[in-house]
């Protein structure tokens, strides 16, 4: 069991997966009905534009996120030892991001042009980029702290009006294609901009609600030194990640094979992760914010493989009934789907719900600042992607085997941070992983023997 010291951080921790788990699953069953409605109604090209610029729009988002997403969490219990260096940094954070989103947007304007050259919505695409960043550092913050019941709920209020709106307008209004595509552009910029100012409203409370109490006297230069090492770190790897990711994949393809592959792809691969990106998002950053406050107030290895026990147990029971579903529901549905369109679908499916089974061991990683292992488990991805992404633009190799390919490439990956993970820090394979393992392989193999039959 938890010590007393720490017990409060696990039952943040469990209380912060529930309210992800329920906003996500929502927002997600929004946002896929939202896309298949689009898919059926609006011409190709209009689709694509919606979807290249959502794409690009939060690709370049993370790739701006300067490692953020990894380095507030682990940071923000130090942060909160000392309640006036707390509000200066959030401040801080608050200033950088917005001067980060204003030298973004000529990449943003240069990246749309070139995929979708002709673009009219373009001020109304800024401006979403513009709050849509500003929205996910004020995640970061609130999360970093196990404040998602208070930002979830505010997001949960404009995503409800959002969508009623947005539904109502299509199947309501004798409206061009130009026309529902800006006004969705449109709902999405008012519904960002409601969540900053209810956040930004709401941080006086966060400030004076910490799990950690003190006014420990700190040395700032240090920790402001290592904040930037680690968010660099984070930064290079979140960046090598996300160009084997949907984001980059999709103007990618549209480019290198058209907008009809492009769009398939889009539906196969949304369908795909659908029920792995619940998982994903259900346990958001709580993982590192956990190990993070463990370390910070309790850095025996006992709490921290306990704590790292937790986290597995809690993405594995996720992640295999999840993915077991996923399959399930897209034969059931998609008897005429053509057999590429299938194989793809198992890749991408059995690929991610492992490579999240497994991401426990790089977050121990992350939080033990062990740059020389993460480095060593992201060299043969970052050269074997490289070559796999110069074969695909030169069509020396088919849609399904780059993914394919690519997808075992982040396996080796993968399993790398696992070796040194538990070469260094003795964290274990919980009980019933490798059986499991074994039965998601036969699983996709039956199905995929199937779709030859």
């Amino acid at each position: 069991m938890p010590q007393p010291s720490t017990s409060r951080f696990f039952y943040a921790f469990t209380r912060a997966i529930g309210w992800n788990a329920l906003f996500y699953s929502f927002y997600k069953v929004c946002f896929v009905a939202l896309t298949f409605i689009l898919y059926r109604q609006l011409p190709s090209v209009y689709f694509s534009q919606w979807g290249t610029a959502n794409s690009l729009i939060f690709l370049l988002l993370l790739w701006l996120n300067c490692g953020f997403k990894k380095s507030i969490p682990r940071f923000a219990p130090v942060f909160s030892k000392n309640n006036a260096f707390h509000r200066k940094f959030i401040s801080l954070l608050i200033l950088i991001k917005m001067i980060i989103l204003l030298f973004g947007i000529p990449l943003l304007i240069w990246a749309l042009n070139w995929f979708t050259p002709g673009l009219v919505f373009l001020p109304l695409i800024i401006g979403i980029f513009i709050t849509e960043g500003l929205c996910s550092l004020l995640l970061l913050i609130y999360h970093a702290h196990f404040w998602q019941k208070q930002f979830n709920l505010i997001q949960a209020l404009f995503l409800v009006l959002e969508m009623c709106i947005n539904f109502a307008y299509i199947f309501l209004v004798d409206a061009t294609p130009t026309q529902i595509v800006s006004f969705l552009f449109l709902t999405k910029l008012v519904g960002n901009s409601g969540v900053c100012l209810f956040s930004l409203g709401l941080l006086p409370a966060l400030y004076k609600s910490t799990l950690i109490i003190s006014h420990e006297v700190l040395d700032k230069q240090k920790i402001v030194r290592a904040f930037i090492k680690h968010s660099l770190y984070m930064w290079l790897t979140i960046i090598l990640q996300s160009l084997s990711e949907r984001n980059f994949l999709f103007p990618f393809i549209t480019a290198i094979q058209g907008t009809t592959v492009a769009n398939m792809f889009k539906v196969i691969h949304d369908a795909a992760i659908f029920f792995q990106r619940i998982a994903v998002q259900t346990i958001g950053i709580a993982d590192t914010a956990l190990l993070s406050y463990i370390e910070v107030t309790d850095n025996r290895i006992s709490e921290l493989r306990l704590a790292f026990t937790s986290i597995f147990k809690t993405i594995f029971l996720l992640s295999v009934p999840l993915l077991s579903l996923g399959i399930f529901l897209f034969f059931k549905n998609h008897t005429q789907v053509p057999r590429s369109s299938i194989i793809l679908f198992l890749i991408v499916a059995a690929g991610s719900a492992l490579e999240i089974i497994l991401s426990p061991y790089a977050r121990v990683l992350e939080v033990k600042f062990r740059y020389k292992e993460i480095f060593f488990s992201y060299a043969p991805y970052a050269i074997c992607y490289a070559l796999l992404i110069a074969l695909y633009a030169t069509s020396s190799v088919s849609l399904l085997f780059f993914i394919a390919a690519a997808h075992s490439v982040r396996m080796v990956g993968a399993l790398s941070m696992v070796y040194f993970a538990k070469k260094d820090f003795r964290v274990p394979f919980p009980s019933g992983f490798t059986g499991t393992v074994l039965g998601l392989c036969f699983l996709a193999t039956f199905a995929a023997w199937l779709c030859f039959m």
